[in-house]
């Protein structure tokens, strides 16, 4: 993607409309919804938003910006929430059997959204600032793919174990209460995950490269 950008960045995103236009028709579209292939286009947001934070940091920007700039940029970060928002919200009122077509048909537009109020929001005011980059804000950045790989499996696990689908699907509190539990579970597997494995074997890694270096 350094070396060439452009190349890497238009097939990225060839992939990503290919093969999201090939899905959309299938009836399991379930199981190519979240397939790698899908996502090309949301993972090139993020390799291009690491560079553009590096580059902001490396030549002081943030630091840089004037009052003005600080106000044109939290206003950009609002509408950008604001379409993230809408976004959401036409995705929550599909029925169930347009929901993930529907997914599939605003991935892009919502990465697109999502991304623009990152950026935005880095350089706002500086409360915003904080708001987003607090020490509960760096420990959910630090465990969320460990989140994002845990997440879904212990929830099917634990309604399995636990709960009975039919009376989950009819009661409110017992919904908002299985939300809760698999929130908590997820966010202390997750944390045990990254500090306990993941962490320590990349030290580990990290280290043996190192020494076969010298």
């Amino acid at each position: 993607l350094i070396k060439k950008p452009i190349p890497v960045s238009i097939s990225m995103l060839a992939i990503a409309f290919s093969f999201r236009y090939f899905a959309m028709p299938r009836n399991d579209i379930a199981m190519f919804l979240n397939q790698l292939p899908a996502f090309f286009d949301v993972y090139l947001y993020g390799f291009a938003l690491s560079y553009v934070f590096v580059y902001i940091e490396k030549n002081n920007i943030e630091n840089s910006l004037q009052l003005w700039h600080r106000a044109i940029f939290t206003v950009m970060f609002i509408l950008s929430i604001v379409a993230v928002s809408k976004l959401l919200h036409y995705q929550a009122s599909s029925t169930i059997e347009t929901l993930s077509i529907n997914q599939l048909k605003t991935r892009f537009f919502f990465a697109t959204a999502f991304s623009l109020s990152i950026l935005f929001a880095s350089m706002s005011f500086k409360f915003i600032i904080w708001i987003f980059s607090n020490k509960f804000i760096r420990f959910l950045s630090e465990i969320s793919y460990n989140m994002y790989i845990w997440h879904q499996f212990l929830a099917v696990e634990m309604r399995m174990a636990f709960l009975n689908t039919e009376q989950l699907h009819a009661d409110i509190g017992l919904q908002k209460a299985y939300t809760l539990l698999c929130w908590s579970v997820a966010l202390i597997v997750a944390a045990l995950c990254t500090y306990f494995i993941e962490k320590p074997c990349a030290n580990a890694i990290k280290n043996k490269f190192l020494r076969s270096k010298e």
